[in-house]
């Protein structure tokens, strides 16, 4: 009960008490309960002897009539004081604290999608959510009747549907606007102050299912409006959030819920007892007699040209953490060479009673033996066996991409990916440093694209009107994460992927997805880069309808050429030339450009596509292949004019002529095997990064419990290692078109990941079978059924433990369990985890019964289980019955 409500009741046990004297009763004829007495307050009763002398019926005693004026007199007082703090309630503009305020979010139901589809995409767009939003007011200031908005967020690739949000809170008198990827609720007229104790229901109804722990709404917080509209934060809205609930089988590749039995099933065939691959990735060519060795006390000094310095330094140091160097007659001697003969990423090591040699035929080729040789140590220890491998990789682009934008990520974090991706022989970094939602790359000519660009939050214009940061999204808050690579950043960043033999390349993405240099540059002359007179209506995945260049804006070119000239200028300064630059060109919606004044001026027709769609989008296609044209010859004016020039595949039918010349590649996120095929077929030299095996911002597996995307499925460590990148239809590729694979990249977008933590833990381990699969990509059905009890043996019992040693926050795997015969059967994928389990369903704890399959527990639903590593980091908890 809200105490603004105790005076209202304190006047009817007033007006009661006048009325009725204690010891009558009070009844109704409508009402057949039985009668129940009325007690005023003790310090309102009368204190004067009672008398036998009653009033006749009809009639009031002169006693009782004045006891009825004087508290009718008092009930006017309070009546008139609550109706003063409520028009004072009304009036009043005051904000609460952000502190006071509280947040529920409560998951009612998920709606299934159409019973027929062309494509689970169409399903999910399809499908609904519903669910209530609880506002609190737990502080003495009341929310007032206006001059404030609630913004949010919700998930990644989810919207609300406007009519049901709006159909749905008819009672609420509150107003619903999507704002540039953001949501925002604001009262309407006949909004009523909600007042101390006071909770506010508002229902949500959204666009797909709600599935996972990062897809309700996120980043709420609270502004203030003044009578001129300007905003102000007031501050965080800390939130609650219910279990998610109402879950239905979806479609292929989303398929069922993940839980204890289903991961049993999956992981039963595996073979805890197999012996571990020699390293990861496999090398192709190995004889292992371990029954030798060499001791590593025998081993002497690294011998090298100098071209292998850091090489021969990198062995040095990693020999050094198990032993001195012998600098005796009889020591064994340790050779680093390059080898002329080999192909540039092959090495050779041999172990034998002459010692320990490694040739490559370059420098790369070296430092991957190298890691190679760590490997080893990882497994022996204090010695090396008698080995000869000759090994070398399939694909000579093995890569990872990273959006540094969504969430900033610095050099210190971006090391530590490189790190990973060196020791596992992956070659090439992606760095995302444009997006919609920020600039992260210091272009010192346009100190504007950091000093607004690379800064987010709620108030974004100063008081003259001009832009000084972007606003907050994902789940920011009313504060965004702000940062960028300085030139010195990059630079060195640049320098220490170069030493590990790790190429940068970097996306410039246009001209979609630049809504953070378009505003960042807003108010500089010169520089405006959309069309303010432009009609055409268009919408990114992401919620923003202004985030594409309009190619006939002047600013437009000079922002593009001072953009490369100062990248070319980064690179050429860490003395790693730019060999290769991305462009993006995914998700610019074709819609757009075509009722654009400014493109009508260039001699481009004006085409409504709502009128005529066809042509529409042909011109649109028309004026992207312009632009395309002119931002290649920047890109070769401001470098060498060799260099080759990436782009999603979307951007495909704009880069054929420089495909022509040999300076343009395609990474290629298309589903369909056959259309990738098809593009195959035309000439282009193409990098795979399939959805549903290589996007690591996708859930590991489907379970309320994940975090993550789902839009292509679910991917787990396995679904990577069972990835074959050659197998794109169901016949076997012609030698031509396999020739135009490049290689692999994996994608980590940063949408959900906020923290380097939760970086790492979408990536690792899922980057160890991503390794295998770039490095070895030719694999059957069959090789792989049989080679990964052997490669999760090499995962848990070394390079788990080795990630636990380097502080890498990597993800623990659930375990599988079910009943057989009374009692429980548990499993982990990787040996080297140890299994917990408690019987009371409370969570399992490192000191909680250790699993023994050789002893195990009677069954039991209220089992709970957690995986464990030997330092004691825990994966989530695992009930045996979800």
């Amino acid at each position: 009960m809200s105490t603004k409500t105790l005076p209202f009741c304190i006047l009817l046990l007033l007006v009661c008490g006048a009325l009725f004297p204690i010891g009558c009763t009070v009844s109704s004829d409508d009402d057949p309960a039985p009668e129940a007495e009325v007690a005023a307050p003790e310090e309102f009763l009368e204190t004067e002897e009672i008398t036998d002398d009653v009033p006749a019926d009809n009639e009031t005693s002169v006693s009782n009539q004045e006891e009825l004026a004087k508290v009718l007199d008092e009930a006017e007082t309070i009546l008139a004081d609550e109706a003063e703090a409520d028009a004072e309630a009304v009036d009043s503009t005051e904000i609460p604290e952000t502190s006071h305020l509280h947040l529920k979010w409560i998951h009612d139901a998920n709606v299934d999608g159409p019973e027929t589809y062309e494509h689970h995409h169409e399903y999910l767009a399809k499908s609904k959510n519903k669910a209530r939003l609880i506002l609190t007011n737990n502080g003495q200031t009341a929310l007032p009747a206006n001059g404030w908005a609630l913004y949010f967020r919700i998930g990644p690739f989810m919207y609300l549907d406007e009519e049901a949000f709006a159909e749905a809170n008819e009672t609420v008198k509150a107003s619903f606007t999507g704002i540039q990827g953001r949501y925002k609720i604001e009262p309407t007229d006949g909004f009523k102050p909600l007042k101390t104790d006071e909770s506010l229901t508002i229902p949500i109804v959204g666009m797909r299912q709600i599935m996972l722990n990062s897809d309700p709404p996120v980043g709420f917080y609270l502004v203030s409006i003044d009578e001129d509209g300007n905003e102000a934060l007031v501050g965080d809205i800390a939130i609650e959030y219910g279990p998610i609930k109402g879950f239905t089988p979806s479609p292929e590749p989303i398929g069922a819920r993940a839980d204890a039995k289903s991961r049993y099933n999956r992981h039963a065939q595996y073979n805890g007892e197999s012996e571990p691959q020699v390293a990861l990735p496999a090398p192709r060519n190995v004889d292992l007699d371990d029954s030798k060795k060499i001791d590593l006390a025998q081993l002497a000094a690294v011998k090298s040209s100098d071209d292998l310095k850091f090489e021969s330094d990198a062995l040095t140091t990693l020999l050094d953490k198990h032993r001195q160097a012998n600098e005796s007659d009889d020591a064994v001697a340790v050779s680093l060479t390059i080898d002329p003969e080999l192909a540039k990423e092959q090495y050779k090591l041999t172990v034998n009673d002459e010692g320990v040699s490694l040739s490559g035929g370059s420098a790369a080729g070296v430092f991957y033996g190298i890691q190679t040789v760590d490997q080893l140590l990882d497994r022996f220890g204090d010695h090396l066996p008698y080995i000869t491998i000759d090994d070398q990789p399939q694909f000579s682009y093995r890569g990872l991409m990273v959006d540094i934008c969504r969430h900033f990520f610095g050099p210190k974090t971006l090391k530590k990916v490189i790190d990973q991706m060196a020791h596992y022989k992956m070659n090439v970094l992606q760095l995302r440093l444009n997006e919609d939602e920020a600039w992260r790359i210091e272009i010192p000519s346009l100190p504007e694209l950091t000093d607004i660009g690379s800064k987010r939050g709620h108030v974004t214009h100063d008081a003259d009107g001009k832009v000084v940061q972007l606003p907050v999204v994902l789940n920011d808050g009313g504060t965004g994460p702000s940062g960028y690579l300085t030139r010195e950043d990059y630079i060195d960043l640049l320098k220490y992927a170069k030493a590990r033999h790790i190429e940068v390349i970097p996306e410039i993405a246009v001209p979609g997805h630049a809504r953070s240099a378009i505003q960042a540059l807003l108010d500089k002359p010169g520089y405006l880069m959309i069309d303010p007179e432009d009609k055409s209506e268009h919408l990114s995945p992401q919620g923003f309808d202004d985030n594409i260049l309009n190619p006939a804006m002047e600013g437009v070119y000079p922002f593009l050429e001072e953009v490369f000239t100062a990248v070319n200028e980064m690179h050429d300064a860490a003395g790693v030339p730019l060999a290769h630059v991305h462009i993006g060109g995914d998700e610019a919606p074709e819609e757009a450009w075509t009722l654009s004044p400014a493109i009508a001026a260039m001699g481009y027709e004006n085409v409504d596509p709502k009128v005529d769609p066809e042509k529409s989008i042909a011109v649109h296609r028309k004026i992207r292949d312009d632009f395309s044209q002119k931002l290649y010859e920047i890109i070769d004016k401001t470098s060498s004019g060799t260099v080759h020039v990436g782009s999603w595949h979307e951007n495909a039918p704009f880069v054929t002529a420089r495909m022509a010349d040999g300076k343009a590649y395609i990474t290629e996120w298309d589903f369909d095997g056959d259309a990738t095929y098809a593009r195959l077929k035309t000439g282009q030299p193409t990098v795979l990064c399939n959805p549903r095996t290589s996007y690591f911002d996708m859930a590991y597996e489907n379970n309320p419990t994940e975090r993550g995307h789902f839009w292509s499925g679910f991917t787990d460590t396995k679904d990577v290692y069972e990835y074959r990148p050659l197998a794109l239809t169901d016949e076997p590729l012609p030698q031509k078109e396999r020739d135009l694979i490049q290689g692999i990249q994996s994608q980590l977008w940063t949408e959900t990941i906020n923290t380097p933590e939760m970086l790492e833990w979408y990536m690792l381990p899922r980057l160890l079978p991503f390794a295998e699969r770039a490095w070895n990509p030719d694999v059957s059905d069959e090789d792989i059924a049989a080679q990964w009890s052997a490669f999760a043996s090499f995962v848990g019992n070394y390079a788990l433990p080795r990630l636990e040693r380097e502080g890498v926050h990597f993800r623990i795997p659930k375990p599988g369990a079910i009943e057989e015969d009374g009692k429980l059967k548990a499993i982990v994928p990787y040996p080297g985890l140890e299994i917990r389990y408690t019987t009371d369903g409370s969570e399992p704890v490192v000191e909680s019964p250790l699993f023994d399959p050789q002893d195990p527990p009677a069954y039991d639903t209220k089992i709970k289980l957690r995986a464990f590593t030997t330092e004691g980091r825990g994966s989530s908890s695992v009930p045996v019955e979800e």
